[in-house]
């Protein structure tokens, strides 16, 4: 019987064996791409980051080299880890950092991209996990490791953002009331992660403020039948949030009368409006 056992377990070992060994191949070829990656975003002289608001800049509008790092429900904590693999690199170019920031940033929908208990948080544990170090990693841990979904993180691909092009205007009631109750809809649930997009928002600003970069914080607009719905709590947050970084310039068009031709929905320009806001920017931070 003994013996059986001897056999059993080194029989069951080898696969095992195989299959770590082939984790950690895949997961350190990824990485060095990644690395690559940043190393090359390193030469942009301006970082368009943040979630998908910034996504709808017309990065092509910047004479400077100009990356778009934003991604579609992008913590900050995420953001925080991109800029400092990027500020890491031995030869860095960056001047400039243009982020989003709006209520919608510290609104309920949060607590499921930075949980990976909610399907969004899982979405987001694939999209961001070859970005974030693991010893101060918020989505994954060593256990993880032995983990059949272990294998699915590593066939995952890296959310590198980009920039959106929308040629939808005149939002209806429909695609507002859809995007208000994605965000703000489970208002009840116990808000874990107000104090954690906070903390990465201070750590960014405190990062720039290290390297010399100026930091830009941006609003653009909200279609108007969307913002008088928001709670003014959400704007108190998003006040609070501002208020706490000293090192920082701020750009607001959030509350601009913007006519619904430049809107694709409810918080998010079209190309017409990515257009007029993006000239707009350039005019107001006099990056050329």
């Amino acid at each position: 019987m003994n013996q059986f056992l001897k056999r059993l377990v080194l029989f069951l070992s080898v696969p095992i064996v195989m299959i770590g060994l082939t984790e950690l191949i895949c997961l350190r070829n990824m990485k060095k791409k990644v690395e690559v990656r940043f190393k090359d975003l390193a030469k942009s002289k301006v970082l368009l980051m943040g979630d998908s608001q910034i996504q709808r800049l017309d990065s092509s509008l910047f004479k400077n080299n100009t990356a778009m790092l934003a991604s579609s429900g992008e913590p900050y904590y995420v953001t925080y880890s991109k800029l400092n693999r990027i500020l890491d690199q031995d030869s860095v170019d960056a001047e400039e950092v243009i982020l989003g920031i709006a209520p919608h940033n510290f609104s309920p929908v949060y607590n499921k991209i930075l949980d990976y208990d909610w399907p969004e948080g899982k979405k987001s544990k694939k999209q961001y996990f070859f970005f974030l170090d693991f010893p101060e990693n918020r989505y994954f841990n060593f256990r993880d490791m032995l983990s059949p979904k272990m294998v699915e993180l590593l066939w995952s691909k890296p959310e590198w953002g980009g920039y959106v092009v929308s040629e939808y205007s005149n939002p209806d009631s429909l695609i507002i009331d859809k995007i208000f109750k994605n965000h703000y809809e489970d208002d009840s649930l116990k808000y874990r992660s107000e104090g954690m997009q906070m903390e990465y928002l201070v750590r960014i600003s405190d990062l720039c403020e290290r390297s010399g970069i100026k930091l830009h914080l941006l609003s653009t607009p909200y279609h108007k039948d969307y913002l008088k719905r928001i709670n003014p709590k959400y704007f108190e947050l998003m006040s609070l949030a501002i208020d706490t970084i000293n090192y920082s310039t701020r750009v607001d068009f959030l509350k601009d009368s913007v006519v619904s031709e430049f809107m694709s929905d409810a918080n998010h320009l079209n190309s017409a409006g990515s257009e007029f806001y993006t000239r707009n920017l350039l005019k107001q931070i006099d990056i050329k």
